[in-house]
């Protein structure tokens, strides 16, 4: 089992004097993220539903998905601290739910407060780093299964998939312009509420059966990695899409036997 390392990927200070706007939800990413940006010397402001235990140098109620509402918190940051130089959007956990279960306002109420705010947010963000002639970072984390299509994800499938293709689109458009878009997709966390986990509790089964490296991960190692892709160490990465999963995606989650590895059932070394 690889190790894991709790050192932050940059050294204390990197962020100093970096403004970081953090729109992110109850969980345990949104926490580690927002510590470890601090730690590292960032002024950070949270805006979220029930965000106030959250390590921040501000936090803001959720601003309501409207142009006008996104304009004002952005106004509303830059007041206290000065131009923002980083946009993280954390809208990674949403439980099981079969499609033909799903009401129609659901679906829609779902789809417009993950795109349509990220669409706002990171457009917003865009036109002020354009406005002042500098550059910045954006950062998305989505949910691995939902891109992937996991049993019972169709409710964040389409906005997740559709947040993959802006990163593209973003990415394409505005790098001349310095502002580069990132993603992470998210897979099983410990202590994160996911379809796949929700899917092997009502099957009776462990979500870690199906993961290679044989253990969930953590929000720490979700947080470092958030902290890579903002950093100047990552200049030159644009438009990836980092998975962190552990292996996981490489296979059928929940959809067959668990996880062996090949040592267990190959019981002859000739071909």
């Amino acid at each position: 089992m690889s190790q894991v390392l709790q050192d932050l990927p940059v050294p204390a200070g990197t962020f100093a004097g970096k403004v970081i706007l953090l729109l992110g939800q109850p969980g345990s990413t949104t926490y580690a993220i927002a510590k470890a940006f601090r730690a590292v010397g960032a002024q950070l402001v949270v805006s979220g539903d029930a965000l106030e235990q959250v390590p921040s140098d501000m936090s803001l109620a959720k601003a309501k998905v409207h142009p006008a509402a996104i304009s004002a918190l952005f106004n509303t940051v830059e007041a206290a601290f000065g131009p923002i130089d980083g946009l993280i959007i954390d809208r990674v956990g949403l439980g099981c739910a079969a499609a033909e279960d799903i009401p129609w306002k659901r679906w829609r109420a779902i789809n417009a407060d993950i795109v349509d705010c990220i669409f706002l947010a990171g457009s917003e963000f865009a036109r002020r780093c354009f406005a002042r002639g500098d550059g910045g970072d954006i950062l998305l984390l989505a949910a691995a299964q939902a891109i992937d299509g996991a049993a019972g994800n169709s409710l964040e499938s389409a906005a997740a998939s559709s947040v993959a293709s802006l990163v593209k689109s973003w990415t394409v458009e505005w790098l001349n312009d310095d502002v580069r878009v990132n993603m992470i997709e998210v897979s099983l966390i410990e202590g994160s509420i996911n379809s796949v986990s929700d899917l092997a509790g009502r099957q009776g089964t462990n979500e870690v059966d199906t993961v290679p490296l044989a253990r969930l991960g953590t929000a720490a190692e979700v947080a470092a990695t958030a902290l890579y892709l903002t950093s100047p160490y990552a200049a030159y990465i644009a438009g990836a899409r980092v998975r962190i999963d552990g292996g996981e995606g490489l296979r059928a989650n929940l959809g067959g036997e668990p996880f062996l590895p090949p040592r267990t059932w190959v019981r002859s070394s000739k071909v």
